[in-house]
């Protein structure tokens, strides 16, 4: 975690937004800003499942949950990024059908078309895509594909808390591991050490003894 702490905005460029800077003083504690496992964890969970969100509202979404769950902001922002109107496109046609075969099982129901890859105006006609899940649908497409998007932000939620929470713990064990292992090191050599002076003072010994 330590090599991507760097890559997280700052308080000063959250902030610094003219959107989100009415928010600034609500997120003066120090929990919101604390580098702890169920934090990061928590705020992970918050920014996958937000990412789902109809654009644009992942961010503000995030920032909402994370002061009322009082967890780290800059994380649970970080992490709705895995959404854009290229990867949104095809988690929503997943959604819609997730959420289709869900409410009417194999039903036939109304294609949700995308744009096309490659296709002239494909940015335009993505964005466009996107936007109109920001807009009332109508009950054809609204329903299968907010029920899809409920289930596939919880999932991906549910995931990525336990991932963090299975990949921190690892690294904690592992940096133990080796400590214990430094330090049975050290000890072995502390001993041999120790057996080798006395080794050395037996001979010594003995002539002595002799001499005597």
């Amino acid at each position: 975690f330590d090599n991507w702490k760097h890559k997280l905005p700052t308080r000063e460029k959250i902030f610094a937004s003219r959107w989100f800077k009415p928010f600034a003083h609500l997120f003066d504690k120090p929990e919101y800003w604390a580098f702890k496992r169920d934090k990061v964890a928590l705020s992970v969970a918050i920014g996958l499942f937000c990412g789902m969100l109809p654009a644009p509202t992942q961010f503000f979404s995030a920032l909402m949950m994370a002061y009322l769950l009082r967890t780290q902001l800059p994380i649970a922002l970080f992490s709705t990024l895995y959404t854009n109107p290229l990867t949104l496109i095809p988690l929503y046609v997943a959604a819609y059908k997730l959420g289709s075969r869900l409410l009417y099982g194999t039903a036939a129901q109304a294609e949700l078309v995308m744009p096309a890859l490659g296709e002239p105006g494909f940015w335009a006609d993505a964005g466009r895509w996107t936007l109109q899940f920001g807009q009332p649908l109508d009950a054809q497409f609204g329903q299968p594909l907010a029920f899809g998007i409920l289930i596939m932000g919880t999932t991906f939620a549910l995931a990525g808390y336990a991932l963090v929470q299975i990949i921190w713990r690892w690294r904690i064990n592992r940096k133990q591991a080796g400590a214990n292992a430094g330090s049975a090191e050290k000890k072995a050599a502390t001993l041999n050490i120790q057996m080798q002076t006395k080794c050395k003072q037996a001979p010594s010994s003995r002539h002595a003894a002799a001499a005597v």
